[in-house]
């Protein structure tokens, strides 16, 4: 086990969880880097059969697809393999499998950019888009940058309202008798939060932030209690496979100061298997209905 039973818990009732120095300096180098010229893309100068990835205004809300200002950039993994590797990371995986105490497969990848002085700001919402319903989702959120000005806003304990609709979590808000708890982390930093948690954050009015999300679930839960299926799950069981491949070839370790922790746990076994040998680094999102219906 990577994570103490205190820190267990206090998921369990909060919701959330900050990990310090998740990536160490070489690795959290190579990422901004990658990071750094993957935004620097704009118009032509983007791939077209990535532009659909790129996407501007706002992450919710009116200003969705509006302006030139990107706010996310999905699939990253396909784009440059440094992302691909830092899934790999020891720490990340531990953790994962750590909070599902079963096996681990990575079900959402992004990147979130909010530019300096201009990031919209983010309301206060649940992640409710293609959600388990029955058992717990958490996602990893990998911090490029410092957010000590403009951090993460959680309401600790949340989650434990259920999933509610975007009017639900709004009349909550308004309702809250306290504020918001605000959540600052360093470059290479990471927060879990159970998706259920009411979060937002307020508009970057400092420096650049970036943040890699990336969510784990269990391959049941794929199969019983989300809107995907076995195909679906077949090609996203080959991702983390491939990041372990990935990372070796880097030459990628440990950040030290986890090194001990995750010496404690074998997580590669909670990593099931590749089905075949092809390797899926950008399985849509899009779920069962959606692809039936451009089919």
């Amino acid at each position: 086990m990577v994570l103490t039973d205190t820190e267990l818990r206090s998921f369990d009732e909060n919701g959330f969880l900050v990990l310090h120095e998740v990536l160490g300096s070489d690795e959290l180098r190579e990422i901004r880097q990658a990071a750094d010229e993957l935004c620097a893309l704009d118009g032509d100068r983007i791939p077209e059969d990535w532009r659909e990835d790129y996407r501007y205004g706002a992450l919710v809300g009116a200003a969705v697809n509006t302006g030139s200002m990107l706010c996310r950039l999905e699939y990253p993994l396909a784009k440059d393999r440094r992302f691909l590797a830092m899934v790999a990371n020891p720490a990340i995986l531990a953790v994962a499998a750590d909070l599902h105490q079963d096996e681990v497969v990575l079900t959402w990848e992004d990147m979130v950019v909010k530019t300096p002085g201009s990031g919209e700001p983010v309301p206060f919402h649940q992640d409710d888009l293609f959600q388990s319903r029955a058992s717990r989702v958490f996602s990893i959120g990998v911090y490029l940058d410092d957010s000590t000005r403009d951090p993460l806003l959680v309401y600790p304990g949340t989650h434990q309202l259920g999933p509610l609709s975007e009017s639900q979590v709004e009349a909550w808000v308004a309702a809250a008798k306290e504020p918001p708890l605000r959540v600052p982390v360093s470059a290479g930093d990471a927060i879990v939060h159970n998706v259920r948690m009411i979060h937002g954050s307020s508009a970057n009015t400092s420096t650049l932030r970036r943040v890699v999300y990336l969510e784990f679930r269990t391959p049941d839960q794929v199969r019983y209690d989300s809107p995907w299926d076995e195909w679906w799950l077949e090609r996203r069981l080959s991702i983390v496979p491939a990041a372990i491949r990935e990372r070796a070839a880097l030459g990628w370790g440990v950040n030290p100061a986890w090194k001990t922790a995750e010496a404690k746990t074998d997580w590669s076994v909670r990593i099931p298997p590749s089905p075949g040998d092809e390797v899926y680094l950008r399985v849509d999102h899009k779920d069962i209905a959606q692809r039936r219906q451009e089919s």
